[in-house]
């Protein structure tokens, strides 16, 4: 009990000082759920439904970066269903599927495990990010066997079949083809985080992730190619994101000199002005109707949503400009996410790229870790993002140029629309 008690502490001190995106309904909803959950401790909580409290409580910052991670102790007893499941024009279907249950691919859902799909969807975004149905459902893969303390998922699809689904020991592996997407390409390099291909006179860069210090080296090696090409296509679309510093170093090459890559705002707390806000905050005072800068400010700091602000840059000499003059499109979806955003601001805050798909997930800004003394970690944004130019993308995202959705069709037929309008234009 006392290392639970003492997590919770930990967890509501370390959001109130750090969590960029307060306000006052929230602030009062997360203290009437520490005071919630303090009770349900008092009264004996096992660890494991302790920790799927404590996902509902990290989810209701609706934040792409706040979560909880489980400890090692509930990690060592999961199993891992043999699909993944995503949300296409409406509908729950699964994205992949182990060899042995392929035919279920882009099958609409109508329950797993006698959860109606609107139940089912509505348990996973109240673990984790109430905003993105997707991202969460990533999120949770590994915890599925958690969240619904089960190790099978029986689902019945709306065309009448019916499945079981037997979770298994280990995660699934990827066995995608990028390649299928299109034909007559040459490889010129195939990497975990980074994949280059030409097709006719047009590079594409399959960006997986930013979290591989390897990826900016290989992604200069071929320079000499992306001259001779007519154009460079990004393919950012389900990027997990990582070390955005990667994608600043890339970014380089399309900039002659030092570029704007976000303006960033953060908690500043100082016990002066909270000293002042407390004694100012009489019965009869109400701060709504404060018109004074200076006790504005006290007041937001006394509230934690005073944030001060400034705009980041970057510079890498050895590479501006080596493709200054190259066409750029981008391509991303509601998976782009976390530092493939980041990439995208890069190019989308100067108009260096054509943004080509659906909406990115709408969540940038470095998270802080917490360890926690029952096992697990706190994780919690701590900074507030937005473009150089004072744009807010937090659980909006960024939008493209130009709107492409995904369809089951096109999933169906393994055609791309995405990827086949940036490259016939």
């Amino acid at each position: 009990m006392n290392k639970q008690l003492s997590d919770i502490l930990t967890i509501h001190h370390q959001a109130l000082n750090v969590f960029p995106y307060w306000t006052d309904d929230l602030i009062d909803l997360w203290e009437t759920s520490i005071i919630g959950l303090f009770k349900d401790i008092q009264q004996g909580l096992p660890n494991k439904e302790f920790y799927k409290k404590l996902k509902k409580l990290s989810a209701l910052l609706n934040d792409g970066h706040t979560m909880i991670f489980l400890p090692d102790e509930i990690k060592k007893n999961l199993t891992y269903a043999p699909l993944t499941l995503t949300v296409i024009e409406n509908e729950l279907v699964i994205y992949s599927a182990h060899k042995d249950f392929t035919s279920y691919l882009f099958e609409p859902i109508k329950k797993i495990n006698t959860l109606t799909v609107n139940e089912f969807l509505n348990k996973i975004t109240n673990h984790y990010w109430k905003h993105n149905i997707n991202i969460s459902l990533t999120m949770a893969q590994k915890n599925f066997s958690f969240i619904f303390n089960t190790s099978l998922f029986l689902i019945e699809f709306k065309n009448g079949k019916k499945m079981t689904f037997p979770f298994l020991p280990n995660q699934m592996n990827d066995s995608s083809n990028y390649t299928e997407k299109f034909n007559n390409y040459l490889t010129l390099t195939e990497h975990e985080a980074i994949s280059i291909y030409q097709v006719s006179n047009k590079i594409i860069i399959n960006l997986k992730h930013f979290m591989s210090d390897e990826m900016v080296a290989i992604f200069y090696k071929y320079i000499p190619e992306y001259l001779a090409c007519e154009e460079i296509i990004f393919d950012l679309r389900n990027n997990s994101g990582g070390n955005s510093g990667y994608g600043n170093e890339i970014t380089q090459a399309f900039f002659n000199s030092t570029f704007e890559t976000e303006k960033i705002s953060t908690q500043a707390i100082e016990g002066g002005y909270i000293a002042s806000a407390i004694i100012l905050n009489t019965d009869n005072y109400n701060s709504k109707n404060e018109t004074d800068p200076e006790l504005i400010k006290m007041n937001q700091m006394l509230h934690h949503q005073y944030l001060t602000s400034h705009i980041e840059t970057n510079h890498y000499k050895k590479y501006e400009g080596l493709l200054k003059n190259k066409s750029v499109k981008i391509l991303q979806n509601d998976q782009t996410y976390s530092a493939a955003e980041n990439f995208i601001i890069n190019f989308s805050n100067a108009d260096r790229a054509t943004l080509i798909g659906s909406n990115t997930a709408g969540s940038t800004g470095q998270p802080a870790l917490f360890k926690l003394k029952t096992g697990g970690c706190f994780v919690v944004t701590a900074k507030k993002v937005e473009t150089p130019n004072g744009l807010a993308h937090h659980n909006i995202g960024i939008k493209p140029d130009i709107f492409i959705h995904d369809t089951l069709v096109d999933n169906r037929q393994r055609q791309d629309n995405t990827l086949i309008y940036a490259l016939k234009n």
